[in-house]
């Protein structure tokens, strides 16, 4: 019954996205043109595009000839001593750098980098005088560490012939130090592109000619930079969209537009964008009324401007079929041994199916503030109209969202950030004020920036507000609740004043040889006060119950006033009484998402699990689709290894988002706990096609061969799956398990270094084995992709192939001097497992020297524990006799 309630709600709100043709909206809104560049400035941005690229010679022609136009600009010049250090032409870069921290002794970036010249130079002294080394900042960090390591090579020149093993260590650091150079050049160039003056205008000036050009791929970096310093340029945003368009990244380019859409909601562009992406997600309703909207907001807009997007919606068919089936049908190919491919179509089936009928949080704010605007516009006289909208403002500024695992990233139903988070309330608070100069005895607005006055704790300012509005109306419902909540405050500070009164102050004073205890108890008068006190408490408290009844009496049995009955019996800890209110509510207004959430939270508190989940997720996909609340169960049903409970709570997540990849990842997890491993596999299986699915819709792909950087927990699910799949198949089929842990290896350059030493969340899965009682923390991401490599070294291994095996345990030995922050006390495990790795491969080469001094490195532990008993394996084997070699 639950999809069928929950298409009841699509049409209710769906009525939201209908333009109404008789109000007046809006005039189109106009994109804005980006400024001229200076001299100089686009010479400069791409040189600093080589640096970033890796290509540090490059570099010097178009830095040069920005020098040429701006000669005295200490970025060009630190921007070219840059390219030259990373180049190893130090000399020619320190030369650069020290012109630019004269021209300018300010210039971080500048000092920054020639102290990290000194140190390539081994000069550590002097870089530490050009810049401290104390710095805690991950960035310092990292040029000290890698200017360290290439520098030691020039101390120890004298040293080659007398030391050839501290020589050689000091040579694999400067090749370690090496491979870090350009990352060093790519994070330079980013933070160059936010930092100096006067270069966003130039990024967005290319931008836009590269959007014109349809170089979506030039376009997109250019629009990141340049919005990580204006992010509230909605202009650049809807190129930035229209680019997340070109590149097919459908999705994202959809989430874009929304944002755009929620400052300039008549900009025609932005639902044209909007309509092509929903359209080519199978989401026709949405595409058709953002069509609608366009052609109201600009009925004289011709139609060759919307022909292409109107055959694209034309062309759009709704995706047929219920998700849910088709996850079955998804799981019974991956059983039956279906190719991957096959797999994947089936996946974008799904993942198509849920998207035509997918509620979205962001869109459902952006349609209602539409809604309001547009008749606040129509209607400016009107004060209800202002005071509206800037109460939905003020109710929507705290965006909910949800997070499944344990320590987990938190999923928001909308993007927001605290700027964007202020400019809303400062919109509502324009709204409501705009009303008040429309009708001063406004009660709505009264009301309205009282509630902003108590966000900010101006609770006497609230109070002041409050008395206006009661003695213009004495009935109003919202104006008695918060005037309610106003009293109970102002009683818990009486409350809170009386206790400070009567409490005991001790302290401790030392002297010589001597300690002396204190201790000062409340004067008469004190507990004559806290007396007083408590009386004006209790005089508060019987005021705040008098304007709950009233607030109560004024909504009668309506919904509002059910929910108000329920609200504050449960503020007082009747929750059975607030149960059967809120019920009371729920059936008179089963979409008001206050209702559902209030409801869900006093099941919970009567112990009513299952119920609390249900409503938990039925007030939840109100607002956007979302399985979350049943993934939370099934994931604590399942480290309690209660597996009847969690497929339940599995088959309801089901009923909301088949689409979640996680429900076949945690029935496979069940599978597997129950040692049905052909079940898990599929289940894996299945998992692992829906986020390639998922990735396909957005123009990408994560098997091998993709390209370009992503967050890395876009990637976190597959890498756990794939190390979930392939240690079922270690055993038996080494050879597919090498398979998919070279999978994973190649998804390590499409992760950017600095996120390595990141929590993954997206790589968790419930471990039946663990301890319930310890709440897990989420890998770090270089952690989970050592253990690719480290299992892939053991598989090469069962398969006599020691010296592939050796080149993976040597990758995953080399993480840590990869690592931007240093240290591996997270990493130590694996650490250990790749050295025992490298000792067992060494041996089957024949090198015993270096088996045996590898399998030294690793320290003994605890008999019982999983790396000592490796280690004794290693050991053993090294002392053995047999000599076994590569085939």
């Amino acid at each position: 019954m639950r999809p069928v309630k929950r298409l009841v709600v699509v049409v209710i709100f769906g009525s939201l996205w209908l333009p109404a043709t008789s109000r007046a909206v809006p005039p189109p809104e106009r994109l804005q043109a980006p400024a001229a560049a200076a001299d100089g400035v686009l010479s400069y941005v791409d040189g600093l595009d080589a640096i970033e690229a890796g290509r540090f010679a490059d570099a010097l022609a178009p830095l040069g000839a920005a020098i040429e136009a701006e000669e005295e600009n200490p970025s060009y010049y630190a921007a070219r001593g840059t390219a030259y250090l990373l180049g190893e032409k130090v000399a020619e870069g320190m030369k650069d750098l020290t012109r630019a921290t004269r021209l300018d002794p300010n210039h971080k970036d500048a000092r920054r980098m020639l102290s990290f010249g000194f140190r390539m130079r081994g000069d550590e002294r002097r870089a530490a005088e050009v810049y401290p080394h104390y710095s805690n900042d991950d960035w310092d960090r990292f040029l000290l560490e890698t200017g360290n390591s290439y520098g030691r090579l020039a101390r120890a020149g004298d040293l080659a012939g007398r030391n050839p093993q501290y020589f050689a260590e000091v040579q694999q650091q400067r090749a370690s130090a090496l491979r870090r150079l350009p990352q060093i050049g790519d994070r330079f160039a980013k933070l160059q592109k936010i930092a100096t003056p006067g270069i966003a205008p130039a990024l967005y000036a290319r931008a836009v000619r590269r959007v014109e050009a349809k170089d979506w791929a030039g376009a997109i970096p250019d629009l990141q930079a340049y919005l990580a310093t204006t992010p509230d340029d909605r202009s650049a945003r809807y190129y930035y969209a229209l680019s997340l368009l070109g590149r097919g990244n459908l999705d994202s380019a959809r989430h874009e537009f929304t944002s755009v859409l929620c400052w300039k909601p008549a900009l025609v562009p932005a639902y044209l964008g909007r309509a092509e992406a929903a359209a080519r997600l199978g989401d026709v309703a949405r595409a058709k009324a953002d069509l609608a909207v366009a052609a109201q907001v600009d009925p004289t807009d011709s139609a060759r401007t919307r022909a292409a997007v109107e055959l694209e919606v034309a062309k759009a068919a709704p995706t047929a079929g219920d998700p849910a089936p088709l996850l079955d049908a998804l799981l019974q190919a991956a059983r039956s041994r279906a190719p991957w491919d096959e797999l994947v179509t089936r996946g974008l089936d799904l993942v198509k199916a849920r998207d035509a009928k997918r509620r979205r949080g962001d869109e459902r704010y952006q349609d209602r503030r539409r809604v309001l605007e547009f008749a606040a516009f129509d209607d400016p006289k009107n004060p209800t109209r202002h005071s509206e909208l800037g109460q939905f403002l003020l109710d929507e500024a705290d965006v909910r969202g949800e997070s499944v695992e344990p320590n987990g990233d938190w999923s928001s139903y909308r993007s927001w950030t605290n700027a964007q988070k202020a400019a809303e309330l400062n919109l509502a608070k324009s709204s409501l004020e705009r009303a008040l100069m429309l009708d001063r005895e406004h009660v709505p607005a009264l009301v309205g920036l009282a509630a902003l006055k108590i966000r900010d704790g101006q609770w006497a300012d609230a109070e002041n507000i409050l008395r206006e509005a009661l003695r213009i109306r004495a009935d109003d419902p919202r104006l008695l609740e918060l005037m309610s909540r106003v009293m109970q405050e102002a009683a818990d500070q009486k409350q809170a004043a009386a206790s400070e009164l009567r409490r005991v102050k001790t302290w401790t004073e030392y002297g010589f040889n001597v300690t002396v205890f204190y201790s000062r108890y409340p004067s008469l008068a004190e507990r004559d006060r806290a007396e007083q006190y408590d009386q004006m408490s209790a005089n508060l408290l019987a005021q705040y119950r008098q304007y709950v009844d009233a607030a109560i009496k004024a909504c009668g049995d309506s919904a509002d006033g059910f929910y108000y009955r329920g609200m504050f019996a449960a503020n007082e800890g009747d929750y059975a009484a607030a149960r059967t209110a809120l019920e009371r509510a729920k059936a008179l207004a089963p979409e008001n998402l206050n209702v559902g959430y209030r409801l869900a939270n006093v099941y919970a508190k009567l112990g009513m699990v299952e119920p609390a989940t249900d409503e938990l997720a039925r007030a939840k996909n109100l607002e956007t689709t979302t399985a979350g609340p049943y993934l939370q169960r099934a994931w604590s049903k399942i480290v309690n290894n209660a597996w009847k409970a969690s497929r339940t709570a599995l088959d309801r997540a089901k009923e909301w988002d088949a689409a979640d990849p996680r429900i076949p990842a945690y029935l496979g997890v069940i599978a597997e706990a129950n040692g049905r491993a052909d079940e898990a596999t599929a289940c894996y299986q299945g998992a692992l096609a829906i986020e390639e699915a998922v990735a396909r819709l957005r123009g990408d792909t994560l098997q091998p061969g993709g390209t370009g950087l992503a967050p890395a927990r876009v990637f976190g699910l597959t890498l756990a799956l794939r190390l979930k799949l392939a240690r079922l198949v270690a055993d038996a089929r080494p050879a597919e398990a090498v398979a998919l842990y070279r999978a994973n290896a190649a998804l390590e350059p499409r992760i950017s270094e600095w996120e390595w030493n990141r929590r993954l969340s997206a790589a968790m899965l419930p471990d039946p084995e663990a301890d319930p009682k310890l709440i897990p923390s989420p890998p770090l991401a270089m952690a989970v992709m050592m253990q690719s490599r480290v299992l892939c070294g053991k598989s090469l291994i069962a398969l006599r192939k020691p010296r592939e095996a050796l080149e993976q345990f040597a990758v995953a030995v080399d993480f840590p001097s990869r690592l931007r922050q240093g240290g591996t006390i997270y990493l130590e495990e694996w650490l250990e497992r790749a050295r025992l790795g490298m000792s067992e491969a060494y041996f089957y080469l024949g090198d015993r020297a270096q088996a045996h001094q590898w399998q030294m490195k690793v320290q003994g532990r605890d008999f019982k524990d999983p790396i000592e008993i490796e280690r004794m394996r290693v050991k053993g084997l090294l002392g053995s006799t047999s000599r076994l070699r590569s085939q």
